[in-house]
């Protein structure tokens, strides 16, 4: 009876471990982006987002009418703020604001599917971050 209950309980861990194999293989991993959104910091070309605060979400329209039909992009996040270690900053690889536009031209409507946004804003003497979704007629992608 032991033997069997080792069996059972072997062959039930390499089962779990083979499900979870498969199931790691088939979802897709997002690249993360980080985009420094720092109006006072950033060149006059790259000041092309229009940021409107609506309860608990913020929405940033970017001023590009780039996406088919001429419509232009909208993030949203939540206004709730994740701050960052200050020596955290200088390790992020940061996005130009063309490139963010490209990508999300170029995997429309399934950017957010593919890719994960952190907008880092300054505040005060440091910086926050805020994870942010494409919306496409009015609904978060994910």
């Amino acid at each position: 009876m032991a033997k069997v209950s080792v069996i059972n309980s072997t062959v039930f861990t390499t089962l779990f471990i083979i499900v979870n194999v498969v199931a790691k293989a088939q979802s897709p991993s997002r690249d993360t982006l980080f985009y420094l959104l720092n109006h006072s910091k950033t060149d006059s070309l790259d000041r092309m987002i229009n940021e409107e605060i609506a309860g608990p979400n913020v929405f940033y329209k970017l001023l590009c009418s780039c996406i088919k039909g001429e419509k232009m992009p909208v993030l949203r996040g939540s206004v709730n703020l994740e701050e960052l270690v200050k020596k955290d900053i200088k390790k992020i690889e940061f996005i130009k604001l063309s490139y963010l536009l490209a990508l999300i031209k170029d995997n429309y409507p399934d950017f957010s599917k593919k890719y994960t946004l952190y907008f880092i804003k300054p505040k005060n003497d440091g910086f926050v971050q805020q994870k942010v979704y494409l919306i496409i007629d009015g609904q978060k992608v994910d």
